[in-house]
């Protein structure tokens, strides 16, 4: 559903933006996959709007800022820090991130202004890493298959150009991010492929010492752990999945790797999870598929046998097992490192 409508003028204040209000303001809605990312961030950009992208999307919420043409801020849920990411594509490291973070705290003005004033990185190379972080950003949005998308319009401006040396062009964005989407999905595609599970050959390394491995490839080789998938794998990436999927495939070749074609609960049986006799006719309200689960449950069986006897996905499996262990209703008896490993992948 799209629905646009005159909005009341914002109220004055300390913090309110300024007053050049525009009485043909106006709000876009819908859910998405009616209403798409791209067509928001178009529509703004043809119609030469300003103004905030909310997206929702279960728990997770995005706000994308956008002015002339310009996405100048993507806010995403805490742990997608673009700090973090300079410090993963070795743009700086992390003792001059704590240096600019501090200095941030005493001056109040934008992360990359402060990082270009520092002499760290050329503005050049800033608007070409926050285009990367802001691609790969929209790619994840992009991929969400529910939620609510809207966009309220802003009068005035938000920054200054001064203070935005960072600021991304919409037209690009939303070629490059679909451009990655399709890449993405032809690989997914390949289901079973995905659910190959990676392990390293460590008699590869130990025989080819001398063989000068580059940042890629080591970055890859610290996401194999024999447990992950290939979907894992890549999405823990970022980026363009195309060109990862071709170094993996690389490496497999070259037999640095190995590919099995197993999945990942297929592979590890995390634990055993009692049940407690005592509490068998224990009543969950309102969590239906808990209480069939907690009475499937043995201490015998893995996920994915759990997840078959309930008729229940595994992904649901998994949540109502931590929502039972919360409430102390089970408890692992063995395999406890198992089920760490697995929590820390699913």
């Amino acid at each position: 559903m799209l629905m646009e409508k005159q909005l009341p003028a914002a109220p004055l204040g300390d913090d309110a933006m300024p007053s050049n209000r525009d009485p043909n303001r106006f709000k876009i809605q819908g859910e998405i996959p009616a209403l798409s990312l791209q067509e928001v961030l178009q529509m703004a950009a043809m119609a030469n709007r300003n103004g905030q992208i909310q997206v929702t999307h279960e728990n997770l919420k995005v706000c994308l800022d956008i002015e002339a043409g310009q996405v100048l801020q993507i806010q995403f849920p805490q742990g997608l820090m673009f700090g973090e990411f300079l410090i993963q594509k070795h743009a700086l490291n992390a003792e001059q991130l704590s240096t600019i973070l501090s200095q941030q705290h005493l001056q109040p003005k934008p992360l990359g202004r402060l990082i270009i004033e520092a002499g760290l990185l050329t503005e050049e190379t800033l608007k070409a890493l926050v285009a990367q972080f802001f691609c790969d950003l929209t790619v994840r949005i992009l991929r969400w298959n529910s939620g609510k998308i809207e966009f309220v319009e802003r009068a005035g401006t938000c920054l200054t150009r001064w203070d935005r040396p960072t600021a991304c062009s919409i037209s690009w964005l939303v070629l490059e991010a679909t451009h990655r989407l399709d890449q993405w999905q032809r690989i997914t595609g390949n289901e079973v492929r995905l659910r190959s599970v990676l392990k390293i050959n460590r008699d590869y390394l130990s025989e080819n010492q001398t063989v000068k491995l580059g940042f890629r490839t080591w970055k890859l080789l610290s996401l194999i752990n024999g447990r992950r998938d290939i979907a894992r794998i890549l999405e823990k990436l970022g980026g363009d999945p195309y060109q990862n999927m071709q170094a993996l495939d690389q490496m497999i070749r070259a037999g640095m790797i190995h590919e099995s074609q197993f999945s990942l609960l297929d592979l590890i049986i995390p634990a055993k999870i009692p049940m407690d006799r005592r509490n068998s006719q224990a009543w969950y309200p309102g969590q239906f598929e808990a209480n069939i689960l907690y009475r499937e449950m043995d201490g015998k069986r893995n996920l994915l046998s759990l997840a078959k006897a309930c008729n229940l996905h595994v992904r649901r499996v998994w949540d109502y097992t931590l929502l039972l262990i919360k409430g102390g209703t089970v408890e692992i008896i063995s395999g406890q490192r198992e089920f760490q490993n697995l929590s820390e992948e699913i």
